[in-house]
C-alpha cells in the first residue's frame, strides 16, 4: 500500500529527541515524496488529551527520550491516546550515552498495543540533559547521517510492502521492565524572570503553577530540564548540589562514546 502521510509524534522536553526525529522524517519525505507531512509535539501537558487515529496508509514515527532506562511516564500516557490500524511505525528513543535499557522495548510494545506495526527502531545517543559533557555535541554529523541511512532502509522495506507478512520487530530489553522512579529537580527562579509563561506552558506534567514560576510541585516534576532549557531569560537555575551528585554518579558510566543502534523487521 502506498504511504500517503508521514507523522512525527514526539515527546521531547529539551529538543534532542525531536532533532533526531526530524532528520529521520525529512529523509522519509525525500524517499516518499508523494506523502504529506505532519508533526505533533506531545510534550506539553495541554497535549495529554490529544487523540489521533492512523490508517494503514500512514507512516508514524514515535519518539521519546530515555529516563532511568524507561520511557517517561507522561510520554507513555500521551502515546496511549494514539490508535492505529495496521499502521507502519518507526520507534525512536534517545539516551545520554549510558544505556537505553528497556526503553526501546517498552515503546515498541506500546506501539504494538495501540495497533501499530513497528518496522524499525532506533536507539540514538544525544547530549545528556543533566550532564552536558556526557555525549556533548551529539547528535553530530555522523549521527545524523546514520539516522538518515536508517530511514532510507526503512523506506525500502515499506516500498516492498513485504513487512506485513514478516514476524514482529525484535528489539533488546527486559519485558519485566526495570523500576522507574522519577526524581524531582531542585530549582530556583531569579529576578531575570519576565513571566513569559514558557516554563509552565511547556512543562509535561503541569508541575509549575501558572503565573507563579517559582512554585514547583516536586511530586510531579520528572527532572526533564525542559523548563530550564526553554527559559528565554535564563531565570531558572537548577540545584547545583543535585546536579553535581547526579553527574558524579553517571559520568563514569557515560564517558565512553557509544554508537547509535538500529533495528529493522
Amino acid at each position: 500500500m502506498e504511504i500517503s502521510g508521514i507523522h512525527l509524534i514526539s515527546f521531547s522536553p529539551c529538543g534532542h529527541t525531536l532533532e533526531y526525529g526530524r532528520q529521520i522524517a525529512f529523509t522519509f519525505g525525500q524517499c516518499i515524496p508523494q506523502a504529506g507531512y505532519e508533526e505533533a509535539n506531545v510534550t506539553p501537558l495541554a497535549a495529554q488529551d490529544k487523540k489521533q487515529f492512523f490508517s494503514p496508509a500512514n507512516l508514524v514515527l514515535l519518539c521519546a527520550p530515555v529516563y532511568g532506562g524507561r520511557v517517561p511516564l507522561p510520554a507513555v500516557a500521551r502515546f496511549a491516546n494514539l490508535t492505529a490500524r495496521e499502521t507502519p511505525a518507526v520507534i525512536l528513543v534517545t539516551y545520554g550515552n549510558r544505556a537505553f535499557d528497556d526503553a526501546l522495548l517498552e515503546l515498541t510494545a506500546i506501539a504494538k498495543n495501540q495497533g501499530f506495526l513497528p518496522v524499525g527502531a532506533a536507539a540514538c545517543v544525544a547530549e545528556h540533559t543533566l550532564a552536558a559533557d556526557c555525549a556533548s555535541g551529539r547528535p553530530n554529523e555522523a549521527d545524523v547521517e546514520s539516522a538518515r541511512n536508517f530511514a532510507r532502509e526503512i523506506a525500502g522495506i515499506l516500498a516492498s510492502d513485504a513487512f506485513r507478512g514478516q514476524p514482529g520487530l525484535q528489539v533488546p530489553g527486559n519485558p519485566d521492565l526495570r523500576p522507574y522512579t522519577p526524581t524531582p529537580l531542585p530549582q530556583q527562579v531569579n529576578s531575570n524572570c519576565v513571566l513569559c509563561g514558557q516554563c509552565w506552558t511547556n512543562c509535561p506534567t503541569g508541575a509549575i503553577r501558572p503565573g507563579f514560576p517559582g512554585e514547583v510541585d516536586s511530586s510531579a516534576c520528572i527532572a526533564c530540564m525542559g523548563c530550564i532549557n526553554i527559559c528565554p531569560a535564563g531565570a531558572r537555575i537548577p540545584g547545583q548540589e543535585f546536579l553535581a551528585a547526579v553527574q558524579d554518579r553517571i559520568r563514569p558510566l557515560c564517558m565512553t562514546p557509544r554508537k547509535n543502534e538500529y533495528f529493522t523487521i
